[in-house]
């Protein structure tokens, strides 16, 4: 006779079926949860993010965007080293030197120039000085030719180059300084002449005497005649006056 279950059956025990098979009863399933949308879940996270930023302001809501330099802030990051090098120089600094060392600097500078400055002044008054020895002018002015001539040994023994100031005179006048046989004693060698043409003048030096001039005649090197005139000229009028030294 098949059996029936009861209340007081225990249903995880197997129950016969009508047939003389045994019926095992299922175990019962957990409750089910219902599944929350994706869209929901973040949107409920948004607001809860949205009410922690409203409650606290140091947490920020969004993400800052990507910074991007404006043009003030480029201009700014232009002058910064200017104003740095301003502060350096209010602090005791100019062009990257302590004050004292530039303006010794400076100093050094102005000397160095003055130095120069004098050296080229000295070297001027020097060249002119070949063209314009000490002396005082003495007697009568004399007038006569001025030529130019290459020398070698003179009449007094010395010996020239173009490139000396020098002039000799001529025989008549050499003559009259004679002292003896011997021209190299003669007084007249060594004694110095001004020349004067044209506004310009030149102090020469008797070394020799002339052939080929007349009394008052001067036959000069070539870098002699060349402060009074172009070697071109030739043959020139010239004025000059004995010095004596001082």
């Amino acid at each position: 006779m098949p059996f029936e279950a009861t209340a007081n059956s225990n249903p995880s025990q197997s129950l016969p079926a009508s047939d003389g098979e045994f019926i095992v009863p299922r175990k019962p399933l957990p409750p089910q949860t219902e599944d929350v949308p994706a869209t929901t879940t973040g949107t409920a996270t948004a607001t809860a993010a949205a009410a922690a930023a409203a409650t606290n302001p140091e947490i920020p809501s969004d993400p800052p965007p990507p910074y991007k330099l404006s043009l003030k802030d480029r201009l700014r990051g232009f002058f910064v080293p200017l104003s740095a090098t301003a502060a350096a120089s209010s602090q005791g600094r100019i062009c990257g030197l302590r004050r004292g060392y530039f303006y010794a600097a400076v100093v050094a500078g102005v000397v160095a120039a003055g130095l120069i400055v004098g050296l080229s002044v000295g070297l001027t008054q020097h060249k002119s000085s070949q063209s314009s020895s000490s002396g005082t002018i003495t007697g009568a002015q004399h007038t006569g030719d001025l030529t130019y001539f290459t020398p070698s040994v003179g009449a007094c023994g010395y010996t020239n180059t173009v490139s000396d100031h020098i002039v000799a005179i001529s025989i008549s006048l050499f003559d009259s300084f004679s002292v003896g046989a011997n021209p190299n004693l003669n007084r007249a060698c060594g004694k110095k002449i001004r020349a004067t043409r044209g506004g310009k003048s030149v102090d020469v030096k008797v070394v020799d005497r002339c052939g080929a001039c007349a009394k008052w005649d001067l036959d000069m090197a070539n870098s002699a005649y060349d402060v009074l005139a172009d070697e071109a000229a030739g043959r020139v009028s010239v004025s000059w006056h004995w010095l004596t030294s001082n």
